[in-house]
């Protein structure tokens, strides 16, 4: 248990340091309503995390040249509900970047 905690404290330590973190919720409650538009934002730049909150996203995902996370809830709780239920609903994916969902 304890080494889990650790993990878990050494992986928030890790995002922290990567980039700024955005969120995404298509209730119009945090930063973008879109993946994408979070995507096409100026202030989002390589390195930064898009985390998506549970929902299904029908969009589909160019990551234009910007080398950033996409994630669930999961990537910040380990909580493995989220896996399971937020979800990218697109016909494909374009660009390079990292997509954890």
């Amino acid at each position: 248990m304890k080494k889990i905690l650790a993990l878990q404290i050494l992986l928030i330590i890790a995002i922290s340091l990567i980039g700024e973190t955005y969120y995404v919720n298509q209730d119009g409650t945090e930063d973008f309503e879109s993946i994408q538009e979070a995507i096409n934002d100026n202030n989002v730049v390589n390195g930064d995390i898009i985390i998506a909150r549970e929902d299904t996203y029908f969009e589909n995902i160019n990551f234009n040249g910007k080398n950033i996370t996409i994630a669930s809830e999961f990537l910040e709780n380990q909580n493995p509900y989220f896996l399971d239920n937020t979800i990218i609903h697109g016909d494909y994916i374009v660009g390079q970047g990292v997509v954890e969902i």
